[in-house]
C-alpha cells in the first residue's frame, strides 16, 4: 500500500518533466480531493485484503467506519467516487476538480483521470480493464466489458464502449481511433 501511495503522492508534487514543485505549490497540490480519494481507496482496499475471514469481521467493520466518513467528505468536497473493488497500480492521478466516478475491474500504473470522467458497467454488469499509462481527458465515459491498451489517450468528451489497442488516441461519440501509434509522453 505505502509503495503505491508514495508514487501517487509524487504525481501530485512533481511537474510533468519530473522536477519537484517548490514547497508552497507542492503543499497546495497535496490539499486535493483527488489525492484524498486515492488515499482512502488504498486504505479500504488494504482493509478488504488484510481483514478477510469471519474472525476479523469486527475489526474490518471498525476500520471501514473511518473509511465511510472520509468517503462522505470526498463525495461532498470533491465529487469523487471510487468502487472498493477497483484495483489500481501505483502512480494514480485524479483531477481535483471532481465529477469522477470509477467502477473498473483494474487500472494499471500511472493512470490519469481529469474532471467529469465516468468509468463503469455496461449492460451485463461488466466493467473495463485499463492498462498502464492511460490518460482520460475531461467529460469522457468508458463502459462495458472492454480493454483499454497501455499508453492510450481517451480525448475529451469521448464515449468509449469498444476495446482499443495499445498506444491509441481515441476521440468522439462513439470513440474512434484518431491516431496510432502515439507517444504517451506527448499527451501527458
Amino acid at each position: 500500500m505505502f509503495g503505491c501511495l508514495k508514487q501517487d503522492v509524487m504525481r501530485y508534487t512533481r511537474s510533468r518533466d519530473g522536477k519537484r514543485y517548490p514547497l508552497p505549490i507542492a503543499a497546495i497540490r497535496l490539499i486535493n480531493p483527488g489525492l484524498l480519494a486515492i488515499i482512502l481507496h488504498r486504505y479500504v482496499y488494504s482493509i478488504n485484503r488484510l481483514c478477510q475471514g469471519d474472525n476479523r469481521k469486527m475489526l474490518r467493520r471498525l476500520l471501514k467506519a473511518s473509511y465511510h466518513i472520509g468517503r462522505k467528505i470526498v463525495m461532498a468536497w470533491g465529487k469523487i467516487h471510487i468502487s472498493e473493488a477497483t484495483e489500481f497500480g501505483p502512480g494514480l492521478y485524479l483531477s481535483g476538480k471532481g465529477g469522477i466516478i470509477i467502477g473498473s475491474r483494474s487500472i494499471g500504473r500511472n493512470f490519469t483521470a481529469e474532471h467529469n470522467v465516468t468509468i463503469g458497467m455496461g449492460i451485463n454488469n461488466e466493467t473495463p480493464i485499463i492498462g498502464d499509462n492511460v490518460v482520460v481527458r475531461h467529460d469522457s465515459v468508458i463502459y462495458g466489458d472492454i480493454k483499454v491498451g497501455s499508453g492510450s489517450v481517451i480525448d475529451a468528451e469521448s464515449v468509449l464502449s469498444k476495446t482499443i489497442p495499445e498506444k491509441s488516441l481515441v476521440k468522439g461519440n462513439p470513440a474512434r481511433i484518431i491516431k496510432r501509434p502515439i507517444e504517451f509522453q506527448d499527451y501527458v
